[in-house]
């Protein structure tokens, strides 16, 4: 089994990160793009083309240097 953490955007809109040491999840944002279907879903960032208020670059690039910066 490979020992690296993890990442994983999730159908509720949900990034979770997984801690290979500890062999925790944690959920680092709650604001990803998320399936309108999912009854779980977090947020009404959803994936349709339609939609009108989209997650935004700057959403995306201070969600990336979060997760760069939590794995050291």
């Amino acid at each position: 089994m490979a020992k690296i953490d993890g990442c994983v955007s999730t159908p509720n809109g949900s990034l979770q990160k997984y801690n290979h040491i500890t062999g925790k999840t944690t959920t680092i944002s709650r604001n990803m793009p998320c399936d309108i279907n999912d009854p779980t879903r977090l947020n009404k960032n959803y994936t349709s083309i339609i939609e009108s208020n989209p997650i935004s670059n700057a959403q995306i690039l201070k969600i990336q240097r979060k997760i760069a910066y939590d794995q050291y």
